[in-house]
C-alpha cells in the first residue's frame, strides 16, 4: 500500500489521519512560556505578574516541568520553592493567589467556602484584634473598603446571629452585615462599621484614646457623650419599630467608629439573642447577659436614690464614670427627669425609644448643637411596613417586651 495520504484515508475511512499528523507537528515543536502560558498555565502567570515574582529568574517552564498546571490551583509553598522561587517570592506568590482566586461575595450572601477557596477579605497589618466570649474581631479590607471581621466556632449560636443580622434594618447606628461564610469549623461573619473601641474599654480607660484627651482639651467632650446619647436613642428606636428588641444593651455592646467625615459615633452590635417583641422568652440565654440584668435592677434603684438625694457615691461605679462624661447643666438640668422616666419600677410607665429620642433632641438643639441622626431609618433595603402608632411595640406591657428599661450605656 502507498504512503500517500489520501490513498491511505480511502482505505482506511474511519481513521482520522489528518488530526494525527496535526498532533504529531504540534509535539514536535519546541515548547517555550507562551506555549505553556496558553495552554496550561495562564492564570499562574496572572498571580506571578501580580506578586511582582523575579520572572527573569522563574521561567514558567518550571511550573511545567514539576507538573503544575493551573487545574491544580491554589498551589501550596513546598511546590513553589520546588520551581525556583526564593522566600521572599513565595509570600508574594500565596498574597497574589489568594487575591486572584478569592470567591466573589453579593451583598449579606451567605456561602460554605471549601479548605482551598479563599475568602476577599484581608486582614489589615497593624491594627489590633479584640477577642472574648464573643469571638474574635479583626479588621479586614475588601476593594479597599474597611470591615470588621469576627470569628466563632460554627454553629447554632452563630447561626442565630447571622439570622439576627439579615433581619435588623438599616442605620447610621446599628451594625450591619456585609457578608457570612463557613470555613472548616469556624463561621466568619463580615460587619460595617469597623468598630475602634467599644464603649466599655473607653469607659475604663478614656485617656487612651487620643481624641478624647484633644475633645477634653478644648473642653467638647461633654457634648460629644450628649451627641451619642441621641444616637443610641436612634438606634434602638429603629430596632423596635421594626418589632425588634435587642435583649443585651451593655457597654461591651455598643462601639465607637468614625462615619465618612471623620466624626466619632455610637454603633449598637451584638444581635446574639435578638428576638422580635411578644416572644415567649424570658430567659436569657448568655451567662453575661443573666448577669448583667441583675446589676441593672440593682442600679436602677442605686440611681433612684441619687436622683432623689444628689449623692453621686450611690451611683454604680459604671454609671457614675458615664454620667461623668455629660456636659454641666444646664443641660444636666434637662437630662435628669428624662433619665428618671427611665429607672421608673414600671416597664410600662418606663420612657419609649421613640420618646427618648425626642427628648433628646430637643435638648441638644435647646443647648445650640446640631443633631446628625434623623427620626426614622432609611430605606436603604426592603424591611416590614413602618407600625402605626395604635400597634406600637414599644407601648408593650411587660419588661420581657421593652430594651429601654435599662439606662443607656449602664
Amino acid at each position: 500500500m502507498s504512503l500517500n495520504l489520501s490513498e491511505l484515508q480511502a482505505a482506511l475511512p474511519d481513521v482520522d489521519f489528518h488530526s494525527f499528523i496535526r498532533r504529531f507537528e504540534q509535539n514536535s515543536r519546541p515548547r517555550t512560556d507562551a506555549f505553556y502560558i496558553t495552554n496550561y498555565l495562564p492564570v499562574t502567570f496572572r498571580i506571578l505578574l501580580a506578586a511582582d515574582a523575579s520572572l527573569d529568574r522563574v521561567s514558567i517552564l518550571a511550573f511545567a516541568k514539576n507538573g503544575l498546571s493551573d487545574r491544580k490551583l491554589p498551589y501550596k509553598e513546598q511546590q513553589l520553592y520546588k520551581c525556583g522561587l526564593g522566600v521572599g517570592d513565595v509570600e508574594s506568590f500565596m498574597e497574589a493567589q489568594a487575591e486572584i482566586l478569592a470567591v466573589s461575595f453579593g451583598e449579606q450572601e451567605h456561602r460554605i467556602l471549601t479548605e482551598t477557596q479563599y475568602a476577599p477579605f484581608k486582614p489589615v497589618s497593624g491594627v489590633p484584634s479584640r477577642s472574648g466570649g464573643f469571638g474574635m474581631v479583626e479588621q479586614v479590607s475588601e476593594h479597599g473598603l474597611l470591615f470588621a471581621r469576627k470569628t466563632q466556632e460554627a454553629g447554632e449560636e452563630a447561626y442565630t446571629e447571622l439570622n439576627a443580622l439579615l433581619s435588623v434594618p438599616a442605620g447610621d447606628h446599628l451594625m450591619t452585615l456585609r457578608a457570612s461564610y463557613v470555613q472548616g469549623h469556624k463561621h466568619y461573619l463580615i460587619l460595617r462599621p469597623w468598630v475602634e473601641v467599644d464603649f466599655n474599654t473607653f469607659v475604663e480607660n478614656p485617656d487612651t484614646c487620643l481624641w478624647w484627651k484633644e475633645a477634653v482639651g478644648n473642653r467638647s467632650a461633654g457634648n460629644m457623650v450628649a451627641g451619642w446619647f441621641v444616637c443610641m436613642a436612634k438606634a434602638m428606636h429603629d430596632l423596635h419599630r421594626m418589632q425588634f428588641r435587642h435583649q443585651d444593651i451593655t457597654l461591651h455592646n455598643v462601639g465607637l467608629y468614625r462615619d465618612d467625615n471623620g466624626h466619632l459615633r455610637p454603633v449598637l452590635m451584638n444581635y446574639g439573642i435578638l428576638t422580635k417583641f411578644g416572644a415567649q422568652s424570658k430567659t436569657y440565654n448568655t451567662a453575661a447577659t443573666g448577669a448583667w440584668f441583675s446589676r441593672g435592677e440593682a442600679g436602677r434603684r442605686k440611681l433612684k436614690r441619687f436622683l432623689n438625694n444628689g449623692s453621686w457615691w450611690q451611683i454604680p461605679e459604671k454609671m457614675e464614670k458615664v454620667l461623668a462624661l455629660l456636659p454641666d447643666s444646664p443641660w444636666w438640668r434637662g437630662f435628669k427627669p428624662v433619665l428618671a422616666a427611665m429607672l421608673t419600677n414600671s416597664p410600662a410607665d418606663r420612657i419609649k425609644a421613640g420618646k427618648l429620642y425626642d427628648l433628646l433632641v430637643s435638648l441638644e438643639t435647646a443647648a445650640g448643637r446640631a443633631v446628625h441622626c434623623t427620626r426614622f431609618p432609611s430605606p436603604t433595603r426592603s424591611a416590614p411596613p413602618v407600625l402605626s402608632d395604635e400597634s406600637d411595640p414599644e407601648g408593650g406591657p411587660s419588661e420581657d417586651e421593652e430594651d429601654v428599661g435599662q439606662p443607656l450605656f449602664l
